[in-house]
């Protein structure tokens, strides 16, 4: 029978109870799960996630008095794991941006252990866990933001992605009728993390099919982007 790795998560959070309660929480997951890292201060993060090459980061916006935040697009763009937000925040803004920065879950740490636990879960296997409130929102901001102004310039949009997600646009420009597999082998990353940056790109883009996607990439991708991509040593 074939054994399944255990998921890689990095702990990140200011207060030393909380980091000692989540591990505590992992540890109870007989292997299913493992802490690999863990850090208290922005300063910290970005260096040991590079070294522990985690799946999911467990993230505290409010670290380093709400610093944490302005760390998601980074980690986004540099990194292969997928973040999941987990604060006490009651500012929608900050969630709302985190969300749009590209974080894959939000749990609260009033929410039971067992929430935090499936969202892990969840977003390490490519889903999204969003409460319906917060996706409710942004959908009703993207309705009206679209209602009240004419689409934005096809520039506009692509300088909305990432150069990971631009790299990975152009390479479909390239390789057309390239199934995901070949894609991903192509730009030396996962197919996972490859169906992630693609469902970051279709909303970005406000594109819907496989179709609109090659052909705007086709016709407004910088050829530059891959050299990009290449040189971030992924």
């Amino acid at each position: 029978m074939q054994t399944v790795s255990p998921i890689r998560l990095m702990l990140v959070d200011d207060q030393a109870i909380v980091l000692w309660a989540l591990r505590r929480l992992v540890l109870e997951q007989q292997g299913q799960m493992e802490v690999v890292s863990a850090a208290s201060t922005c300063s910290e993060v970005l260096q040991r996630a590079t070294q522990s090459q985690p799946h999911v980061i467990v993230l505290d916006c409010d670290v380093d008095g709400g610093a944490g935040a302005a760390l998601i697009p980074r980690l986004v763009a540099e990194l292969r794991a997928n973040i999941l937000l987990f604060t006490n925040t009651t500012n929608e803004q900050t969630i709302d941006r985190a969300v749009l920065d590209g974080v894959r879950g939000m749990v609260r740490k009033s929410d039971p252990p067992e929430r935090l636990l499936d969202a892990v879960r969840k977003i390490h296997a490519g889903e999204i866990w969003i409460d319906r409130k917060t996706s409710g929102r942004l959908l009703s901001d993207l309705a009206q933001v679209r209602h009240g102004r004419a689409a934005d310039s096809p520039q506009s949009r692509l300088s909305a992605l990432t150069p990971r997600e631009q790299a990975i646009l152009n390479a479909m420009a390239q390789l057309p009728g390239a199934r995901n597999k070949q894609l991903a082998r192509h730009l030396d990353i996962s197919e996972h993390t490859l169906r992630n940056h693609l469902s970051s790109i279709f909303g970005k883009l406000e594109l819907r099919t496989r179709y609109d996607l090659f052909s705007f990439a086709s016709q407004y991708l910088p050829e530059k982007a891959v050299l990009q991509f290449r040189s971030s040593r992924l």
